[in-house]
């Protein structure tokens, strides 16, 4: 092992840096400013270059910060809502999200406003989302949520597909269930969502008027400040218990660039 190891700190984060004669590679584990010797999960990397180190370490501070903040704000918005009812929801599970309501756990003022993200709206706009997101061409969002819309596709290749990407439900069998929760919204809260008009294009609100391709990949596709690919993990692994503060509105501004892209009969991703 090398003995003579920079000393790497940045913004009061600590790095415990170790080197690999055999592979003469550098792996460093990332300590945070309220416990500077204990790692956080996920967050090593690896160099090749001593020189680079600092330079690298400071990238992943910098992406650790605003995931920080995140989850600290994610877990206090998790402590005041009832995010079960957002997931049976959020997740297309009518079943659940019957038993909750004829249960009273179900929290009411969902249907005024979902609090927690960039702006509100009612809850049941979610499933209006998503009847909007099925009824409409898929193309080359596909992937995300099945092979559904491929007339090509053999149902060896589907069945191949499911079980790569670890799918528990279609995209077919997602819309089914939608509509099962259409029916649910009329029954249960008088709340008819063919009826309601929304515009989606509305919630255009992070994307520039003009935006660019490269832009709209890399907001899609970031974690924290984004819409990333768990929007759709919820169509397609409908167990799944994740739930966050803003997941509500980054679906409205996905559904709001479909809608854009759609109007222009191109996609952009």
């Amino acid at each position: 092992m090398e003995t003579n190891l920079p000393n790497l700190e940045y913004k009061g984060y600590k790095c415990i840096l170790e080197y690999d004669s055999e592979t003469n590679t550098y792996s460093g584990k990332i300590c945070p400013p309220s416990n500077p010797t204990e790692p956080l999960e996920n967050w090593e990397f690896h160099c090749c270059h001593q020189q680079k180190l600092q330079k690298i370490f400071e990238m992943q501070v910098t992406k650790i910060i605003p995931w920080e903040s995140f989850q600290k704000k994610n877990k206090e918005w998790l402590s005041v809502t009832d995010y079960e009812s957002i997931r049976t929801v959020f997740n297309i599970l009518p079943d659940e999200f019957r038993k909750r309501v004829e249960n009273n756990e179900f929290d009411k003022t969902l249907l005024q406003s979902v609090k927690g993200g960039d702006y509100e709206v009612p809850l049941y706009y979610v499933t209006k989302a998503y009847d909007v997101l099925f009824k409409g061409p898929l193309e080359t969002i596909a992937y995300k949520i099945g092979l559904d819309e491929d007339d090509d596709c053999t149902e060896e290749e589907f069945n191949s597909y499911i079980e790569d990407k670890g799918i528990t439900r279609n995209g077919i069998e997602a819309c089914i269930d939608n509509n099962k929760m259409k029916t649910l919204w009329k029954e249960l809260f008088n709340i008819d969502i063919d009826a309601i008009d929304i515009d989606f294009r509305q919630f255009n609100m992070h994307l520039p008027p003009n935006f660019e391709r490269e832009f709209s990949i890399y907001y899609f596709n970031d974690g924290v400040n984004g819409v990333e690919d768990w929007i759709y993990f919820g169509i397609t692994n409908p167990e799944s218990e994740g739930v966050t503060f803003d997941q509500v509105s980054c679906l409205m501004e996905l559904l709001a660039l479909i809608c854009l892209e759609r109007d222009c009969d191109f996609m952009y991703f």
